[in-house]
């Protein structure tokens, strides 16, 4: 799905339920976002037989979403849930995703009802693995 405002994608941050969600914000023109997304893959295969979700927002242009965001997607196989966010005004919506991140893109967020890690660039499928894993262990 494509959405033009944060405000139509919000919801995806509240969500108070058993399940761990992952969002990674990423763009196919960011090298690191690329880079890293074979691991929020393979959490997504890993884990779904639990309650575990990664949701990819893609900060994509819109007017690329169908030559090169769909293939892109076809191409490597990514099975995760990708949102196209279209509102460039990073600027207004930003503190309400968190008022940690600067809006460098790779970044993440997981959470699960009040509970929450960000980061940025991960190097290794572990780092990812090790942080779903702690929210696992504390159900």
């Amino acid at each position: 799905p494509v959405y033009d405002t944060f405000d139509e994608i919000e919801h995806i941050f509240h969500k108070d339920s058993d399940t761990t969600y992952l969002i990674n914000f990423w763009a196919t023109w960011c090298k690191p976002c690329v880079e890293e997304l074979p691991y929020l893959e393979k959490i997504n295969k890993e884990y779904a037989d639990q309650k575990v979700k990664v949701l990819l927002v893609s900060m994509d242009f819109k007017k690329l979403a169908e030559h090169r965001l769909a293939p892109y997607i076809k191409k490597h196989n990514i099975e995760s849930d990708v949102y196209l966010l279209a509102d460039g005004r990073t600027s207004k919506w930003i503190d309400r995703v968190s008022s940690k991140w600067d809006g460098a893109i790779p970044y993440s967020i997981v959470y699960k009802k009040n509970e929450r890690k960000e980061f940025g660039i991960v190097d290794k499928y572990e780092d990812v693995d090790n942080i779903v894993k702690s929210f696992l262990d504390n159900s």
